[in-house]
């Protein structure tokens, strides 16, 4: 319940702090530039209240910053001018999570947020304003695993960096009250098109409770006149695996943390998932991503294995062996969990 300004000298009545989080009050007027002064900041937390105006482009001076979270307020940008905290923020080497959700920014996305640190994880633009198309270049962000856009003018094609075969959107249908996950595929490239029908394959052949189910599909032409495919999915309210096991300190410990129990449970799950799909389904399904990231988790915690584009399907020779329904060449799989052997092998 607090209210009022934050005092313009708070840069240096508080030098040496590492979390600021004033989130859930009553502030308003402008995030004083003097913030940017706490060197030693780690997370600050500035959402709902009613700050406005411009963001300090002066952010970039907290080298330790991993954690930004500004929504929920009213700041402002435009085309001219308000995004340049976004080229300061370039300089935040740290930098993991970056939430400027249900803000006033308008106009387009700056190029300079193709700058921001590798280390970046999640980055949420939703009811933001913004307009015109994403940065193509935006690929150099290559720690991303979450990012948000809904809610935008957003128009183009959206650029194949922000996930790994495009872009994950959460919908709420006019005439259904579930909130559903649609996927939607980047096909400027042939091998995104192929995870599309590889994925599809997959996901008509399996039907198992901790598997992410699949709603349906959807394969036509948008109002561009240009090839439209994704698939909708249940959505997952609790995100994925990987931002629970790596979590923020700076959130709250209720809810960044998971028990031994709980983990065990997740452990089984995951564990039911490919017994499942290498022994009971037929033909058997190979994941070949099996990651944090693509481990899901539902209303009550419970685990949903997800993302089967680079899957493979065995068929059953005439041997007795098995045998891949999709001829392919290497390995498949993310740097850091591919398996030690491969199916080719």
């Amino acid at each position: 319940m607090l209210y009022g300004s934050i005092p313009d000298d708070i840069g240096s009545k508080f030098p040496m702090i590492k979390t600021l989080a004033l989130g859930g009050n009553h502030f308003t007027g402008t995030i004083p530039s003097s913030i940017s002064n706490i060197s030693s900041l780690v997370a600050l937390g500035l959402v709902q209240n009613g700050f406005s105006g411009y963001v300090p482009p002066t952010l970039g001076k907290m080298g330790a910053l991993q954690y930004l979270n500004l929504a929920d307020n009213k700041l402002e940008a435009n085309d001219n001018k308000g995004w340049e905290f976004i080229t300061s923020l370039a300089n935040c080497s740290q930098l993991q999570k970056l939430i400027l959700s249900n803000n006033s920014f308008g106009g387009q996305l700056p190029g300079s947020i193709v700058n921001l640190s590798t280390t970046l994880q999640q980055l949420y633009l939703d009811d933001t304003r913004i307009s015109g198309s994403i940065p193509a270049d935006i690929g150099n962000l290559v720690g991303l695993s979450v990012v948000l856009i809904a809610n935008n003018s957003i128009s183009g094609v959206i650029p194949d960096s922000i996930g790994s075969y495009g872009a994950v959107y959460k919908c709420v249908l006019d005439n259904e009250e579930r909130t559903l996950a649609v996927k939607v595929f980047n096909l400027g490239q042939s091998r995104y098109s192929k995870s599309f029908e590889t994925e599809c394959e997959a996901m008509r052949r399996i039907r198992h409770r901790c598997l992410v189910k699949i709603i349906t599909s959807c394969s036509s032409i948008n109002h561009q006149g240009q090839e439209f495919k994704a698939l909708i999915f249940e959505f997952m309210p609790n995100g994925n695996l990987a931002g629970w096991l790596h979590p923020k300190s700076q959130e709250p410990a209720t809810s960044n943390t998971l028990s031994l129990a709980k983990r065990l449970d997740i452990g089984v799950d995951i564990v039911d998932a490919v017994e499942y799909l290498h022994n009971y389904c037929q033909p058997s399904v190979i994941h070949c991503d099996l990651k944090p990231s693509n481990i899901l988790l539902s209303d009550n915690m419970s685990a949903r294995v997800g993302d089967f584009g680079i899957s493979r399907i065995l068929q059953e020779n005439t041997s007795g062996g098995m045998q891949n329904s999709y001829s392919s060449v290497g390995i498949r799989g993310s740097i850091g969990y591919v398996a030690p052997g491969d199916w080719n092998s």
